[in-house]
């Protein structure tokens, strides 16, 4: 058996091979050299690899380096699950392209208790339960894109804020 990253190969019985995606936990530090606020940095995460497709990223203020809050200023790629955490915030830029996609795999796709800024795109879909937990702010100056209908999609909490000056999709 082999590792990468966050893929395990395995070996099964007659020869056969098959690649198993593992989802991980990937809790933001921030604060790498010259450039503390890029989200595809690997030096801004502790497992020093950008989350992907399968994984959790974490914004914790128990983590951050410097209070360095993530910027996404171009296309990431696509995470199973964003959790922002009080006193903690992401800011997705005009040029910056976010994807949440559930796969079916985590109930929610982001739960907010800090600050989250869209300026570009945002796009939350397949998940199992809602779009956004929210007891922080959402701040929509962009474009946002939930697969869950309006009355499903943003699940508000006290003191949770949601303000939209962009526009809202509904896939």
């Amino acid at each position: 058996m082999s590792i990468h990253s966050n893929r395990v190969a395995s070996i099964f019985g007659e020869g056969g091979r098959s690649i198993r995606n593992i989802s991980a936990k990937y809790y933001w530090r921030g604060g790498a050299h010259g450039d503390q606020f890029n989200w595809n940095n690997p030096y801004n995460w502790f497992n020093r690899s950008v989350p992907g497709w399968y994984d959790q990223a974490i914004i914790s203020f128990a983590n951050s380096n410097h209070f360095c809050n993530p910027i996404v200023d171009e296309f990431i790629t696509d995470i199973n699950q964003l959790i922002v955490e009080k006193g903690c915030s992401i800011l997705i830029q005009k040029e910056g392209k976010m994807c949440i996609d559930g796969f079916g795999k985590k109930g929610v796709g982001i739960i907010n208790n800090g600050e989250i800024i869209i300026k570009g795109e945002l796009t939350i879909q397949r998940t199992i339960y809602t779009s956004i937990r929210n007891g922080g702010l959402v701040r929509n100056l962009g474009s946002l894109a939930l697969e869950k209908q309006e009355n499903e999609a943003i699940i508000q909490s006290v003191p949770g804020k949601f303000e939209n000056l962009g526009e809202v999709i509904y896939l």
